[in-house]
C-alpha cells in the first residue's frame, strides 16, 4: 500500500527534470532578461518594504491608542 503512495511522486520526480532538456533554442545572448529581472526584484521588494512600514504603523497607533499593556511599555 505505501508503494502505491509513493509511485507517482517517484514517477513525477523522475520525468520532471526532462521537461528543462525540452526547450528549442539557446536564449540569445543579447537578451535583456537581467533588466527584467531586476526591475521584478526592485518592485518586490519596494512592495514587501511598504507592507512592512504600513505594519508599523499600525503597531505604533496600536500602542498609542492604549492597546498595548502598561507594563510592556517603558515610558514614565
Amino acid at each position: 500500500m505505501r508503494f502505491n503512495k509513493l509511485l507517482p511522486l517517484a514517477g513525477a520526480a523522475a520525468l520532471l527534470p526532462l521537461a528543462a532538456l525540452a526547450q528549442d533554442a539557446a536564449v540569445p545572448a543579447g537578451s535583456p532578461a537581467g533588466t527584467e529581472v531586476g526591475f521584478i526584484l526592485t518592485t518586490f521588494m519596494f512592495l514587501v518594504t511598504g507592507f512592512l512600514v504600513m505594519w508599523m504603523g499600525a503597531g505604533f497607533s496600536m500602542l498609542e491608542a492604549g492597546l498595548v499593556r502598561s507594563k510592556n511599555v517603558t515610558m514614565q
